[in-house]
C-alpha cells in the first residue's frame, strides 16, 4: 500500500524528487528518488528492496531527529504514511508553507497528530 502512494505521488507530477524515510522509534533507512533520472518501474524495486519493519513504536519525532542529524533545513514538504499511534507531543520538522500530510491507515488513531496543528490529516482508505 506505502509503495503505491509513493507510486501516485511520483506519477502526479512532472519531477519529483524526494527522500522516503523508512522509520518506527528512529528512521532505519531512506531512500533518494528522483523522476528525472529513474523510472517508475526501478523506483518501484528501489524500494520494494527496503525491509518494512512493524515492531511497534511509532516515534513521529524520529523524522525530525534525522533531519537535524544530517543537517538538512529545507524540506518543502511531508507526508507520513502512519497509523497515528504515536507519542502524544511530538516534534515535527518546520516545513515550508505547512505542507504535512499525515495519512492515517485503516484502524489507525488521527488523536496524536490532530492534537500538532500542523498539516492536514486524512484516513486513508485501503481496499
Amino acid at each position: 500500500t506505502f509503495l503505491n502512494e509513493v507510486a501516485t505521488i511520483i506519477t502526479a507530477a512532472k519531477r519529483v524528487k524526494l527522500k522516503v524515510l523508512f522509520w518506527m522509534d528512529s528512521v532505519y533507512q531512506d531512500v533518494d528518488v528522483d523522476s528525472k533520472t529513474m523510472g517508475l518501474e526501478a523506483i518501484k524495486q528501489k524500494l520494494q528492496n527496503i525491509p518494512i519493519r512493524n515492531d511497534g513504536g511509532t516515534t513521529l519525532s524520529s523524522v525530525k531527529n534525522y533531519l537535524s542529524s544530517k543537517k538538512i533545513k529545507k524540506v518543502e514538504g511531508l507526508i507520513y504514511f502512519t497509523d497515528g499511534y504515536t507519542e502524544s507531543n511530538p516534534h515535527i520538522p518546520r516545513v515550508e508553507k505547512n505542507r504535512v500530510l499525515f495519512m492515517i491507515t485503516p484502524g489507525g488513531s488521527t488523536v496524536n497528530v490532530s492534537k500538532t496543528g500542523i498539516g492536514r490529516v486524512v484516513e486513508v482508505d485501503i481496499k
